[in-house]
């Protein structure tokens, strides 16, 4: 997958002066971004399992969010 989108960025960045350098740092930075997203969506995830097992809620509730 990210082989075909790092393709698919030197194509859409074909007219800088090295498009796999630039899309090399294009792909970086948005790993970047999504890192952090996805720790944040990991953090909710606990935190509803938290609540679910506190207000004592069937098991199959909390794997709903995983």
């Amino acid at each position: 997958m990210l082989r075909g989108n790092f393709i698919g960025l030197c194509q859409l960045l074909r007219s800088s002066a090295y498009p796999p350098l630039h899309a090399a740092q294009v792909a970086t930075w948005l790993l970047e971004k999504t890192r952090l997203v996805a720790r944040m969506y990991r953090r909710h995830l606990s935190l509803m399992r938290e609540l679910a097992l506190s207000k004592n809620e069937p098991a199959e509730t909390v794997a709903l969010f995983e």
